[in-house]
């Protein structure tokens, strides 16, 4: 089969500097190898329940797609059984939301000052001071 492009390389190993390499879609190829190693190394659920406390606050980066991709792995993994396939499309899922994770405070720090007013978050408030 062929694809649209080949599958990013990587560049350094991840391990205890993880947090260094969070939010780094650079480094997406080094998390699919880390978490590949982690749940062919280890029951998938372990491997979950230590990563998403940690990712939940980089739920909302690239629209919730990592989120979702774990959600369907995990998902897939309860009803069929832990089958390789679906062990490594949780791998794949977590590198993907650990890669473009990114805490919602920056999200809110990333709007024009101008908009940023305390206690004044509603849509109608705020877009007068986005630019196009």
């Amino acid at each position: 089969m062929r694809r649209l492009e080949e599958f990013p390389r990587g560049s350094t190993p991840i391990g205890e500097d993880w947090r260094e390499a969070l939010g780094d879609p650079r480094r997406v190829a080094d998390w699919t190898a880390y978490y590949r190693r982690e749940v062919t190394g280890q029951p998938w659920r372990r491997v979950l329940g230590t990563w998403w406390p940690r990712l939940l606050p980089g739920v909302a980066a690239a629209a919730t797609r990592g989120v979702i991709r774990v959600g369907h792995a995990v998902r897939a993994l309860l009803a069929d059984g832990d089958d390789a396939v679906h062990v490594i499309e949780l791998a794949h899922g977590l590198a993907h939301w650990a890669a473009r994770w990114r805490p919602a405070w920056c999200h809110w720090r990333s709007l024009p000052a101008s908009t940023r007013r305390p206690g004044d978050g509603s849509p109608s408030a705020l877009l007068p001071g986005l630019t196009r």
